[in-house]
Parts: C-alpha cells; sequence; structure tokens
C-alpha cells in the first residue's frame, strides 16, 4: 500500500473514532448501539497500520487474494449490523405496540372516571 495513501487512511479512521467518542460523550449515541462501528473502526486500523495482515486473513480463510476476503469481511460486517438494527427495530416496534395499549386503557379509564363525575353531578 502506498504510504500516502495509508496515512490518509490512518487520520481518516482516527478523524471517524474521535467523532464517534465525541457523540458518545454528549450521549447522542448509545453506546451498545455503537460498539459495532467502534469495533469496526479499530479493526480497520490495525489493517491500515499492518497491510500484510490481510495476507494472513486471506490464507486462513482460503481466498488467494486479499481484497477479495476484505470484501468478503466487509460483507458480513454489514449482514451483522443490518441484523442488529432489525432486532433493535423490532424491539422497538413491540414497545411502541406496549404502550399504545397502556395509553388506550389509561384514556378510557379517564373518559369512564369522567362520565361518573358528570352522573354525579346530575
Amino acid at each position: 500500500m502506498n504510504s500516502k495513501l495509508q496515512i490518509f487512511f490512518i487520520v481518516a479512521i482516527i478523524i471517524y473514532l474521535v467523532i464517534i467518542i465525541h457523540l458518545l460523550k454528549k450521549k447522542k449515541l448509545n453506546l451498545k448501539y455503537t460498539l459495532l462501528w467502534l469495533i469496526a473502526a479499530i479493526v480497520l486500523l490495525i489493517v491500515t497500520i499492518f497491510p500484510t495482515s490481510m495476507y494472513f486473513i486471506s490464507s486462513i480463510i482460503g481466498i488467494d487474494t486479499p481484497i477479495n476476503s476484505a470484501l468478503i469481511l466487509a460483507g458480513m460486517f454489514v449482514l451483522i449490523i443490518l441484523i442488529t438494527l432489525t432486532s433493535i427495530v423490532s424491539g422497538l416496534n413491540q414497545t411502541v405496540r406496549v404502550l399504545t395499549q397502556k395509553l388506550g386503557l389509561l384514556e378510557k379509564q379517564v373518559r369512564d372516571l369522567s362520565d361518573e363525575k358528570k352522573d354525579e353531578m346530575v
């Protein structure tokens, strides 16, 4: 890898890490949802600093060219993030459903109490 390109990637990944950590400190991101992004950035930083590590990973996987193994690993990472986000959305959907049902029951109780109060006044 060209040393200028390597330096560019290292700086870009460090800026990315600083932004993620800054957003975590400001509580704009939840730690449990950003752990995958932090892990990915650290792995990218290691692979960028030590580009020969992709040859080692490629030999373990059994792929001849390191770029193919990088693309496969990136695709797997994207799938993991999609599964994680889908599970988060599913959990939030269930929470919204339960809260909507509870709100409906509370509104019915308020109406019933309001009707009883009106009946007592008459």
